[in-house]
């Protein structure tokens, strides 16, 4: 088992599982095709977003993978870690591959001397109480209003 950042052959197939992940994550109705969730990852990585990519690598295949970027809080004058995607293949969950993963990125950031990690998630996606197992708190709220 290796952590590593993905390779251009490894972006090609973290691709195709893109529509997967999104559909999973968002706990509500979407109207975007498969090729317009993909485009969404294919232009953050074209910003500078890197995949993590945990492997199998005697036989090659990818276990599960982290989308994150390091960006600049112009608030506090700081960098911090921003994960866009964790996912887990779903023959390999429950194997602690998401944190082995989350414990990775956090190593990672702090090596370049960056100590705070953001991200999104729908308070009703079961991903919330994982990432409060972890430590993670609510810093913000999104609040919606349907209006007819």
């Amino acid at each position: 088992m290796t952590i590593r950042l993905a390779e251009n052959i490894e972006y090609k197939k973290i691709n195709k599982i893109v529509p997967e992940l999104f559909k999973e994550a968002i706990t509500t109705n979407i109207q975007i095709s498969d090729a317009e969730l993909r485009q969404l990852s294919v232009n953050l990585v074209e910003k500078g977003a890197k995949y993590l990519v945990w492997m199998d690598t005697k036989n090659n295949l990818i276990k599960g993978f982290l989308l994150f970027e390091i960006k600049f809080d112009y608030l506090s004058q700081t960098n911090y870690g921003f994960i866009y995607e964790l996912f887990i293949l779903e023959p390999f969950r429950r194997q602690g591959g998401a944190s082995k993963l989350m414990n990775h990125i956090q190593q990672f950031l702090l090596e370049k001397g960056i100590e705070t990690i953001k991200l999104n998630v729908f308070s009703n996606n079961e991903a919330f109480q994982f990432y409060k197992s972890l430590g993670f708190v609510e810093e913000q709220i999104t609040m919606s209003l349907r209006i007819k």
